[in-house]
């Protein structure tokens, strides 16, 4: 069967295939009934020239030899045009029709030769030639009959005598070679037509049973595309709800219940791969009844064969049916009632995080198109889950970083209050005023409202806030204590920048005390030299009451080091 690439091109090409069938179905029957007047018409020609010579009639005899010889011609060389053919004898008969009844009138058998002309006409060239030519028969019989009428056209009484003579043997062979022609004509017209309209039925039952077995295949066809499109869709849907979710095992959790409930089957199970690499944990499943006829979360066993080791090893699924038997193929976890089962492996980043195992109760659920789509699930899931563990991790370091970085907080808080205890101010009607305890006084506004704020630096809190209102001003509102939890939280920042610019600033300074020690020290190479300026700038950079710098052997540094430790605790 063909196939075409729009409708119309189609229909352009069923109707030229058409018009040449019926073009096939003409020239075949024109050459049959060609070939049989040719033959049957022998004879009546024969018979209808002794009749003729008899009679002396030399037209008819003239036309119908004439007639005949083309007849022979048009059969014999085919390589003479189809439509010249066909008109030809189609003109031929109407000229025997013509001179029939110019001789006999109506008693002869020019109606026989007039009708066989539209008729092959019809057949031959068309319905619309069939017309015409039955329009200039139906012409020339009334203008045939007008012309005898006016007397213009004379006949023999003699000869018409001679028609109508039942004794005459001559005219009963005549007349039944025409009627033998005609009728072979007409048998062989009506025969050929049957046996092209038989073929015709035949094959147009043959297409159909053909087009029905294709409509078949196609709407088969349209089902497996209208699974896997659900399929597909039903894998985007289980995608799209599990892209949120950054928890691991909440993540798996959902994929293996949606997985059981989306495809409709007995029994899902996800399995990681152990750090070691030696074992597989069930993770999570759905279906089937947890912890009796399906193991529960937790169960583990050793990748020693089996078709979760297969598919983990070959990164392939494999699909299993109930009879099947053998080693690669053994599901530890399989349940009773499952009729076909299969494992898919779960991949990230060419590393090999584990299998899921699905279980159906239909006996051949996981065919190769069912098993790629459900691969796909996998695939994502996979990615999921490596992503989501990727998240937990860097979380996890980010925690880190931040617990740490409260530690160095907390100790450079600490350290540097310790230099000053307690520093804070306070903000009234009389002025900013230093203050060095926290809290205020409402001995004089014993109605007044106060709102207190914690100040938090990276979690630790360094201090408050301690904010009152006159008495009759009202409660605080939403408003005033948002605006005071934006101050809180600039402060925090601010105070944080602020003690990390005096740190840097004290850290330069050391570092240019240092530096200038240092260069003092390294301006002369004498040994004394340098430990009285080391001694001298010590005691300047640390403000102390006194330096001591000296070197002396190691045995001698152990005993003045016993010695003043021995005087110490006595």
């Amino acid at each position: 069967m063909k196939t075409f690439h729009s409708f119309g091109t189609a229909l352009t090409w069923q109707s030229g295939d058409q018009d040449t069938e019926l073009q096939h179905w003409r020239e075949r029957i024109f050459m049959t009934i060609v070939n049989v007047a040719a033959l049957a018409g022998s004879i009546a020609v024969i018979f209808n020239a002794i009749a003729q010579i008899k009679d002396s009639n030399w037209l008819m005899l003239g036309i119908t030899s004439i007639a005949y010889l083309w007849l022979l011609s048009i059969a014999l060389f085919k390589r003479i045009p189809y439509n010249l053919r066909a008109i030809s004898s189609i003109a031929l008969l109407y000229l025997l029709g013509v001179a029939t009844g110019l001789i006999a009138a109506t008693a002869g058998g020019s109606r026989i030769w007039l009708v066989t002309a539209s008729v092959l006409a019809t057949v031959f060239l068309s319905g619309r030639a069939g017309a015409i030519s039955t329009g200039i028969n139906f012409v020339t019989w009334l203008v045939l009959g007008l012309l005898f009428q006016q007397g213009i056209l004379d006949y023999s009484p003699t000869y018409l005598e001679t028609l109508i003579q039942p004794t005459n043997f001559s005219l009963w062979v005549a007349t039944g070679g025409t009627s033998l022609v005609v009728g072979v004509i007409m048998v062989a017209s009506i025969a050929v037509v049957l046996n092209n309209l038989s073929t015709a039925l035949k094959r147009s039952q043959s297409l159909t049973e053909d087009l029905e077995e294709k409509t078949d295949q196609l709407q088969e066809q349209t089902k497996i595309l209208a699974r896997r499109s659900q399929a597909l869709e039903i894998s985007a849907q289980i995608s799209r709800s599990l892209t949120s979710i950054l928890d691991p095992e909440q993540l798996l959790y959902k994929a293996a219940k949606q997985m059981q409930a989306e495809f409709g089957l007995l029994h899902v199970g996800i399995f990681l791969v152990s750090q070691s690499g030696a074992e597989v944990n069930l993770q999570t499943s759905s279906g089937g009844d947890s912890g009796k006829t399906a193991p529960a979360p937790g169960y583990h066993f050793p990748l020693e064969g089996g078709l979760i080791d297969w598919v983990i090893t070959h990164a392939q699924p494999r699909a299993v049916m109930e009879d099947e038997d053998d080693t690669t193929t053994s599901l530890r976890v399989k349940l009773p009632d499952a009729r076909s089962y299969a494992a898919l492996p779960l991949r990230a980043r060419a590393r090999s995080l584990g299998a899921i195992t699905v279980q159906s109760q239909q006996p051949l659920a996981f065919e190769p198109d069912t098993l790629a789509i459900l691969q796909l699930v996998a695939d994502q899931i996979a990615s999921l889950l490596d992503n989501a563990r990727l998240f937990v991790e860097r979380e996890t370091a980010l925690e880190s970083e931040r617990q740490a970085y409260r530690e160095l907080t907390r100790t450079a808080w600490g350290d540097f209050l310790r230099t000053r205890p307690e520093i804070g101010y306070r903000r009234d009607q009389d002025g900013l005023t230093p203050i060095g305890h926290p809290g205020l006084s409402q001995e004089e506004n014993p109605d007044a409202a106060i709102y207190t704020l914690p100040i938090r630096i990276r979690g630790e809190v360094l201090g408050s806030i301690n904010a009152q209102k006159s008495s009759g001003a009202g409660p605080w509102t939403s408003v005033e204590t948002d605006l005071l939890e934006t101050l809180a939280d600039r402060l925090e920042s601010t105070l944080d920048t602020a003690r990390l610019y005096e740190e840097t600033q004290r850290r330069a300074a050391q570092e240019q005390l240092i530096s200038e020690t240092t260069s003092r020290m390294r301006e002369t190479l004498d040994i004394e030299t340098v430990l009285e300026t080391a001694a001298i700038e010590m005691r300047e950079a640390l403000r102390l009451d006194e330096a001591e710098v000296w070197v002396s052997t190691a045995q001698s540094l152990r005993t003045d080091a016993s010695a003043e430790l021995h005087a110490a605790k006595g």
